[in-house]
């Protein structure tokens, strides 16, 4: 194993409750995570410059989380500080499954957003400058808890108004929490910042400004692309490739073809419509609502409402929280019977196709390309193989080419995912399978796991 494997190998192990809901959709660290990760694991301040998706909000949520699950406390723990209220939406839907995994309640606090309730604040809370204003403002005490502070695009603030404006407000909560301290109300004054930017001339200076001794984490140039030419001829061979790319983890492929007048684009299952069915429940609950209250419908939960949990199909709380215009109170009054509502309506409707699923868009000139391309299933891999293989994956021990080469014996009944999942770490290891089938794929699939 070589030295750089054996370190990113060692940091995996320092982020047991976070590697899996954070990072391990990525495969391997990115470089601005293996420089990030170890300072502010140490608890440093911290300035994080690198391109855009190079996975820097994650090098900075898993070492922060992970100080905080390994040292747990109550209250909110958490400041998500971004630019807009647009992104703040974003980042909530993209952290949402991570964080539930972590067992971590995220909360968005916007102008368009529920109040907080203070008698239950979240340990993450993502807001804008101006929100973060009004919590200060109204709910200072909920701040004296707050442990560790990210600043999201912070060239989009230096220097300008709103800049300044947080300039104040991070110097308001130090203050909230030394008078918290003084008063024996926390234990300790500790608070730590990260800022993140994919450009900033001068990012020392810059951060400088927020917050004292940071530490610059820099990466340069542009994020480096994993590409590949890969010749296809038939149906099986577009089979095989796309049970790789579901493997990968893909989620957008541009496709091109000689009968084509231009690229065929390929991409993840679009966001999911209204359930009908589960509408017309909503709709029939809030009647009798309407009954038993003595309330207007619209009193009880408003069209718009209904329309998009019915879109959202929230199965938790936490994913009730996010619907827009609910309000706490809401959830607080019908929050469990919506979830309750909403998971029997799932169970009598038909499964859903798998959220891995592709659809393939096709222009008129290439009419057979749709039927070569079938979406597959993820087939279960054997648990003890499958750890191995991932494992090795990240620098770690030798797969058992025993235990990998048995499960080729049985490749006529294995889905090619499975097949690939099994070759590329025999193909990284050196050996050369001989079955037909196996050879096919490996000639049609040229992916490694080890990089």
């Amino acid at each position: 194993m070589s030295s750089d494997s054996s370190h990113l190998y060692k940091l995996k192990d320092k982020l047991p409750h976070t590697w899996e809901a954070l990072l391990a959709r990525f495969g391997r660290f990115t470089e601005i995570q293996a420089q990030a990760i170890e300072p502010l694991l140490a608890g440093k301040n911290c300035v994080l410059v690198s391109a855009t998706a190079s996975g820097k909000t994650e090098a900075a949520l898993a070492p922060l989380l992970e100080r905080h699950k390994q040292n747990p406390q109550a209250g909110l723990s958490f400041l998500y500080i971004v630019p807009t209220r647009a992104l703040t939406r974003d980042l909530a839907r993209r952290l949402q499954q991570p964080l539930e995994h972590l067992a971590v309640r995220m909360q968005v606090k916007t102008g368009d957003e529920p109040a907080l309730n203070p008698s239950r604040p979240p340990e993450m809370l993502l807001t804008t400058p101006e929100s973060f204003d009004s919590l200060l403002a109204n709910m200072p005490r909920m701040a004296k808890d707050v442990r560790a502070v990210t600043l999201d695009e912070i060239y989009l603030y230096d220097n300008t108004v709103r800049g300044d404006q947080l300039r104040i407000l991070l110097n308001r909560l130090r203050r909230i929490k030394a008078y918290a301290l003084s008063r024996g109300d926390i234990n300790k004054n500790e608070l730590q910042f990260c800022a993140l930017s994919a450009t900033v001339s001068d990012p020392a200076s810059v951060a400088a400004r927020y917050f004292i001794d940071p530490v610059v984490v820099q990466v340069a140039g542009q994020r480096q692309l994993d590409a590949e030419i890969i010749p296809l001829e038939g149906a099986e061979s577009f089979q095989m490739l796309f049970a790789n790319l579901h493997l990968r983890g893909s989620k957008k492929v541009l496709a091109f073809s000689a009968q084509s007048k231009g690229p065929i684009s390929v991409k993840e299952k679009e966001e999911q419509g209204v359930d009908p069915a589960l509408s017309e429940r909503l709709r029939q609950w809030r009647s009798q609502k309407e009954k038993d209250l003595g309330v207007s419908a619209f009193v009880v939960m408003h069209n718009s409402v209904l329309e998009e949990i019915a879109r959202q199909r929230p199965r938790t709380i936490s994913e009730l929280e996010l619907i827009r215009g609910i309000g706490q109170r809401k959830i607080e009054q019908f929050g469990q019977e919506i979830i309750e509502l909403v998971r029997s309506c799932s169970a009598l409707s038909k499964p859903e196709a798998d959220d891995s699923s592709i659809k393939v868009q096709q222009s008129e000139e290439a009419p057979g390309l749709a039927s070569a391309i079938k979406p597959y299933a993820a087939a279960p891999a054997p648990p003890d193989v499958r750890l191995q293989i991932e494992l090795f994956r990240q620098g770690g021990p030798e797969p058992d080419r025993g235990e990998l080469l048995a499960v080729l014996e049985h490749a006529e009944a294995l889905k090619s995912k499975e097949i690939v999942l099994v070759i590329n770490a025999l193909a990284a290891l050196g050996d050369q399978p001989s079955s037909p089938l196996v050879a096919e794929t490996s000639r049609l699939i040229q992916w490694r796991y080890c990089h």
